[in-house]
């Protein structure tokens, strides 16, 4: 809320410090010990974020949420590794290579890909020209690897991968949890298919940029997905068919085919602005 955003750091400190206080007293009652080593306090906010780098589920975050030291973390261990395969290029053959760039080079990258969407997009880039990097030194470009070899950039995948999940609680396969988290949408634009999300457009209010930058914004695009998408009776084939289309695009040459998926703007021109959506996801 506005009210909160004006309580100064040093307040919220000493209210986490008091709270801890009365935790370890309640633990010393029930004869349980906290690690002091993990305890340690942080405000997150996009401005005026404080305290030092923490990992949860294994992502390292900053208190601005520019996730930069994560990408920085992800790009000092992929690096040496697509140097060594890249030494072998003249042992193995093309589709060897990008089989093995996969196997070793994509768990590294994506791990964290539900959070590094909050990174500003030049950030995010450094990603891709990474994998650019790779191809160019085998001799293709990153529409030759998409076609011939299905290796789709960093930001395309990310892309499918997101509405993947979100098309995953569409489908209730995930935790009750996460389904009481994201809600279906009920009542909205007759426009939206039938297993619309709640778009969470209040949120925009508090920071428009984390907004754009988060799930809130893919869930935008997902709501806006064609009804045919949508009744896809699993998350793979779903994912499939994004793809698919995605490389139907940069098979004909357009030339925004690598930002398939990223905002509502790109799901008009793939399917709405021609009206071919009846024929390209036949």
């Amino acid at each position: 809320t506005q009210a909160s955003q004006r309580i100064a750091n040093d307040i919220i400190f000493e209210e986490l410090k008091e709270i801890q206080g009365r935790t370890h007293k309640w633990g010393s009652q029930k004869q349980v010990t906290f690690d002091p080593a993990k305890e340690h306090f942080v405000v997150i906010h996009p401005s005026q974020g404080q305290g030092e780098n923490f990992r949860l589920l294994g992502t390292l975050f900053d208190c601005s949420l520019t996730m930069i030291p994560c990408l920085e973390g992800i790009l000092s261990k992929i690096r040496p590794k697509i140097r060594a395969m890249l030494r072998l290029k003249h042992i193995y053959s093309v589709p060897a290579m990008i089989g093995q760039y996969k196997c070793h080079i994509w768990g590294l990258k994506e791990y964290s890909n539900g959070a590094i969407i909050l990174a500003p997009p030049c950030q995010l880039k450094r990603l891709d020209k990474v994998q650019r990097w790779f191809l160019h030194e085998l001799g293709l470009t990153d529409t030759e690897a998409f076609i011939n070899h299905n290796m789709a950039p960093p930001s395309l995948r990310r892309c499918i991968g997101l509405l993947g999940f979100l098309h995953k609680r569409a489908l209730g396969q995930c935790h009750p949890a996460l389904c009481e988290a994201l809600p279906f949408a009920g009542d909205l634009d007759a426009n939206y298919h039938t297993k619309a999300l709640h778009p969470f457009c209040e949120c925009r209010n508090y920071n428009d940029r984390l907004f754009n930058r988060s799930l809130f914004a893919y869930i935008l695009v997902y709501n806006r997905l064609p009804q045919a998408l949508i009744d896809m009776p699993s998350v793979k084939s779903f994912q499939s068919k994004l793809t698919h289309l995605a490389k139907e695009r940069a098979v004909t040459d357009q030339e925004n085919w690598r930002k398939s998926y990223q905002d509502c703007n790109e799901i008009w021109t793939m399917f709405y602005s021609n009206e071919v959506t009846s024929h390209i996801l036949c």
